[in-house]
């Protein structure tokens, strides 16, 4: 493809929205969309590279990995020689370069490439995040685009390399063209769910409709957008706002509580099946000089029985798998991945019998069945209101549990189910966390690469909180990977199915000893089981005050579950860790 690195002079308003700068996969089709990133910021004066804040500055061109020749993998298993480190064997003349953080300075890495006639870099962080990066000694001397991405995103485009040319957009297009407005995948609102049951979708399930909107064009123009959703027999929402005047340059946001904004999408029946919402976007000039930002689709269903509810990620209205496209992970020792719920269904018998998941592994290292996947709800009971205000994690009271171990390596990356060893009931307006935990770093769990950046910053809630090493982190989760976490959910379920009562223990992880503390009273036996189902302490617990001290100090450290049982026939079953 040609090299696109153009800077361009022009006049406009002053008013550049950050999103007016982009990480944007062109093609192939599973790569496409906004990602999130850093860039080599010439302002701090330790580089050279082209200022992104300027109008018309980017490159767009295939990527391509660097090789410097050198033997040898580094700990996160890349090949050393794709560091970048040292002088490249291989041209790169026309291409981005692609290659991997690790050992050397940046502004080094991106001399390499220059000199190897690269037209920008990508470098893939070996964390699942996007840092700032200094120039060191050489960024002085780097005249090319520069930026970073996460590792799982990182995962997702070189798995895509490995099949075929993968096309990216880096930088700033304002003024590129001189009819063109558009949006991108990060600026619009998408269904908060993938799927939802039909059950609960009919008591409730409004949801907003919002985009905002660009004017990259160097001729101010009149721009429209026309949201419509269809569904299993035609169209049921068709709403158009516009057209506005917009400059060169101008952003509209067109969201709830905005001058401008639709209404909210709501039916007072739904209709199991599979629907689609779309944004397009038209300028009153006619023709648009750049039209592949103009559409945006996202798909979403009714179920009609209670699979998959609840999910971010896709699935099929007809009982059809979870849309699982990525597997991202970059734990070291163990990690929780997790999907945020509220319940807003009044009924009260309504639960969540079971998980729908896939877990995946690179099996010529470790085999799919050397593990064991924990299944975990929490009741979120933290104070927290926004996640701009502050989101902890403190109160996570454990109310369900359940523990899966592969059948076999054919298993791996296929959706499969899983119950909980007892269903859930969800209370009305209680804040829940619905986790898969793993304490094998070499498993990652299946997720969806859906953008939910406006719906995070709209709603200023969580989507799928991890837990990575012990460290919660908030908002989307994996770069813009909605974790794929269906409940089977049901509903009228008879509360005779529901003989569990919520249980914990503190601390946890513990040392030698261990407050458990149930949500009953009374005279119970106490079953302790290591994660290959050994029993390791059986015997009688007084839960008279409903808490009792529990002492570990002859387990060994690892991951133990505790079974509760009452003599009215109520169970309690948590995790523990011991140190």
């Amino acid at each position: 493809m040609k090299k696109m690195l153009l800077i361009l002079t022009v006049s406009c308003g002053a008013f550049f929205a950050n999103s007016q700068v982009s990480v944007t996969g062109v093609s192939p089709a599973a790569v496409v969309g906004d990602y999130v990133f850093t860039w080599a910021d010439p302002a701090g004066g330790d580089w050279t590279t082209p200022d992104f804040n300027v109008p018309g500055t980017f490159v767009q061109d295939t990527l391509m990995f660097v090789d410097t020749g050198e033997p040898g993998t580094n700990p996160q298993g890349h090949p050393i020689a794709q560091e970048g480190c040292a002088a490249l064997i291989n041209d790169l003349t026309g291409k981005i370069a692609v290659l991997y953080r690790n050992t050397c300075e940046f502004g080094a890495k991106a001399k390499f490439a220059q000199d190897a006639g690269a037209v920008g870099v990508i470098i893939i962080n070996r964390d699942d995040e996007a840092i700032a990066m200094g120039g060191g000694v050489e960024g002085i001397n780097v005249t090319i685009p520069c930026v970073m991405i996460p590792s799982s995103a990182g995962n997702l485009i070189t798995a895509q390399m490995g099949m075929g040319p993968v096309v990216m957009f880096l930088g700033n297009k304002v003024g590129l063209y001189a009819n063109d407005a558009g949006s991108n995948r990060a600026s619009i609102m998408l269904p908060p769910t993938g799927t939802t049951p039909k059950f609960i979708a009919d008591n409730g399930n409004a949801f907003m409709i919002g985009i905002e909107l660009l004017n990259y064009g160097s001729n101010a123009n009149d721009v429209s957008v026309t949201a419509t959703i269809d569904g299993p027999s035609g169209n049921v929402y068709d709403e158009t706002v516009g057209p506005v005047a917009m400059i060169t340059g101008d952003t509209l946001s067109i969201f709830d509580g905005n001058p401008y904004s639709f209404p909210q999408f709501d039916l007072a029946t739904y209709e199991a099946g599979d629907y689609t919402l779309t944004y397009t976007i038209t300028l009153g000039s006619g023709a648009d000089d750049a039209p592949d930002d103009n559409t945006f689709s996202q798909p979403f269903s009714i179920s009609s029985d209670g699979a998959y509810g609840g999910v971010l990620a896709r699935a099929s209205s007809t009982g059809g798998n979870l849309n699982v496209n990525t597997f991202p992970s970059n734990a070291t020792t163990d990690y929780k991945a997790c999907t945020y719920y509220q319940n807003t269904y009044a009924s009260p018998l309504t639960g969540v019998e079971g998980f729908y998941f896939s877990v995946g592994t690179d099996t010529s290292v470790l085999e799919l069945t050397d593990g064991e996947i924990y299944l975990e709800v929490f009741e979120w009971n933290d104070a927290w209101t926004t996640l701009s205000a502050g989101v902890t994690y403190d109160q996570l009271n454990q109310v369900g549990v359940g523990s899966h171990v592969p059948a076999s390596n054919d298993d791996n990356n296929d959706v499969i189910y899983q119950a909980l060893n007892a269903p859930v009931i969800l209370q009305n307006n209680q804040k829940y966390l619905f986790c898969l935990q793993t304490y094998n770093p070499e498993y990652f769990f299946g997720a969806e690469q859906v953008d939910f950046n406006a719906n995070v910053a709209i709603y200023d809630l969580p989507v799928t909180p991890i837990n990575v090493d012990g460290t919660w982190y908030s908002g989307q989760g994996w770069n813009n990977a909605a974790v794929a976490i269906g409940l089977k959910m049901a509903s009228n379920v008879g509360l005779e199915d529901f003989v569990s009562v919520q249980g914990s223990a503190y601390p946890n992880p513990a040392n030698d000893a261990v407050t458990v503390s149930v949500a009953a009273q009374g005279n119970a036996t106490l079953t302790i089981t290591d994660i290959s189902g050994r029993t390791a302490f059986n015997g009688a617990l007084d839960l008279t005050t409903g808490k009792a001290t529990v002492d570990m100090s002859n387990l060994e450290s690892g991951m133990y579950i505790f079974n509760v049982t009452f003599e009215n026939g109520q169970k309690s079953q948590f995790n523990v860790v011991k140190k």
